[in-house]
């Protein structure tokens, strides 16, 4: 890539080969004065975020593995850890032969990884409360716990989970679910999609929200009390025992209590429940 960092670290410590395969681990602090955001830009491997630390650690078990055109030590050198503050920003990318200018992920039509090999980077972040994250994968569960302002939290080969406090924010996968707890009611717009798993929200009961939802190969369910929208007419709706049941095949509005919050959940292989809290 053509950039001028900040800070490039990757350090190398008890490094073993096991075969064509080496592992190492990164672990290092950063202070959190005037951080407002977080961006932690991953290719292989999960994710764990959590809050209330008082500087910014940033963890990593990182496994890298050759391929038929380079040795796991060559992997190593190629997909380097790159750590930048940018404003009240700070930055953790996982930078690779194959991303673009514009940190897109892949752009090299030479990027097939039994040739180039590839490195997996299993982070461990820990972050102060009240600031906003915002995490990416394409391979990997990432797992956000704590009080952050906003989240935008991304995947495409596994699941994506948050629990906590937050204004809002939007959670999306391909294959994989999407889950989360709330223990404050959001108060900004919030997007959640899964294109082949089920979303399973849980709320406080003094939820105050519309939700625009989209099924086409599952279920709506929630336990509490909700009317139709003009989002779209009901085709079916039952309730068993204390939970709605709604089924249709376009867009559902669903709104409860005022409805001030407008919240988006999109799925197409999946149920999406809407459940409430403690």
């Amino acid at each position: 890539m053509n950039r001028t960092a900040l800070a490039v670290l990757f350090v190398l410590t008890a490094s073993t080969a096991l075969g064509d395969t080496e592992r190492s681990r990164f672990d290092q602090s950063f202070p959190a004065d005037g951080v407002r955001s977080i961006v932690i830009d991953n290719i292989y491997g999960p994710m764990t975020i959590t809050t209330g630390a008082a500087s910014i650690r940033v963890a990593a078990e990182i496994k890298a593995i050759g391929g038929r055109r380079s040795s796991a030590s060559g992997v190593l050198a190629e997909w380097p850890l790159v750590i930048e503050r940018k404003g009240s920003a700070l930055e953790v990318l996982v930078d690779a032969p194959m991303r673009c200018s514009d940190r897109g992920w892949r752009c090299s039509h030479d990027s097939d990884d039994r040739d180039r090999g590839r490195a997996e980077y299993a982070f461990t972040i820990e972050v102060p409360d009240g600031i906003t994250v915002e995490a990416r994968t394409i391979e990997g569960d990432v797992d956000l716990r704590g009080t952050v302002d906003e989240f935008i939290l991304r995947n495409v080969n596994g699941g994506v989970f948050f629990e906590g406090d937050a204004r809002g924010g939007s959670a999306s996968t391909v294959n994989g679910p999407v889950a989360g707890r709330f223990r404050t009611t959001p108060t900004v717009d919030s997007k959640y999609s899964s294109v082949n798993d089920e979303i399973d929200l849980y709320f406080p009961p003094a939820l105050d929200a519309l939700f625009a939802i989209s099924t086409l190969n599952g279920e709506i369910l929630t336990d509490f009390d909700w009317q139709a929208t003009s989002v779209a007419e009901m085709e079916r709706t039952r309730r068993e025992g204390t939970k709605w049941v709604v089924r249709n095949a376009g867009r559902t509005g669903v709104r409860i209590g005022s409805g001030a919050t407008r919240i988006e959940i999109d799925t197409l292989n999946g149920d999406i429940m809407i459940r409430k809290g403690n």
